[in-house]
């Protein structure tokens, strides 16, 4: 029995020792990444370090469709100096008096037909909250705050997004932010290509 124990731990150990598998190595060379995928990719990088810049949390990425979108974004306050959404004095004032939305959508499209080289085109809509402010009147509508309800308890950020969205006016454009935007994604991208 002895003999036996000692020759199945010889045999583990020597199994263990021998057979390291390296999975770093290559098994095929590299594929040879083409002129206007590089220039692809420099723009979609860009997009998404640009987006993360300016705090939009990124929600679709459709990388074949050359599509980004985000989560819808509150507007800054005129406190919030370090937020950059706000492209002119007016949108901070504004989402300091009323919860302003804004959800970006990033295009990566060529420049010309069978172009390679691609830019990136930014869309960002606006969107104003209609939701009714919560009225408390008495105790127990104020113990009701700190309480969550029903399908409330169970909801998922992406529930909640869907109910917060449902209770807004769509602005139409911001058209000063997706300039500044595509000023910045096209500075990026220039930058990621070495240029």
């Amino acid at each position: 029995m002895r003999t036996l124990s000692i020759l199945c731990i010889a045999t583990s150990v020597g199994c263990l020792a021998g057979c390291r598998v390296d999975y770093t190595t290559p098994t095929a060379p590299a594929r040879a990444v083409s002129p206007a995928e590089k220039n692809f990719d420099a723009v979609w990088q860009a997009s998404r370090q640009t987006l993360r810049k300016y705090h939009f949390r990124l929600d679709r990425q459709d990388r074949r469709a050359g599509v980004l979108t985000t989560e819808p974004l509150t507007g800054m306050h005129f406190f919030e100096f370090w937020r950059k959404d706000a492209a002119r004095p007016a949108d901070y004032s504004e989402s300091t008096l009323q919860t302003i939305y804004r959800t970006a959508t990033v295009t990566i499209r060529p420049t010309a037909p069978k172009a390679s080289t691609y830019a990136a085109k930014v869309d960002v809509v606006l969107r104003r909250s209609s939701k009714a402010a919560v009225h408390v009147t008495s105790t127990s509508e104020a113990y009701g705050l700190f309480r969550a309800r029903g399908k409330e308890r169970h909801a998922t950020d992406a529930d909640r997004q869907v109910e917060r969205m449902a209770h807004c006016v769509e602005l139409g454009h911001d058209r000063s932010l997706e300039a500044k935007l595509t000023r910045k994604i096209a500075a990026a991208a220039r930058r990621l290509r070495g240029q």
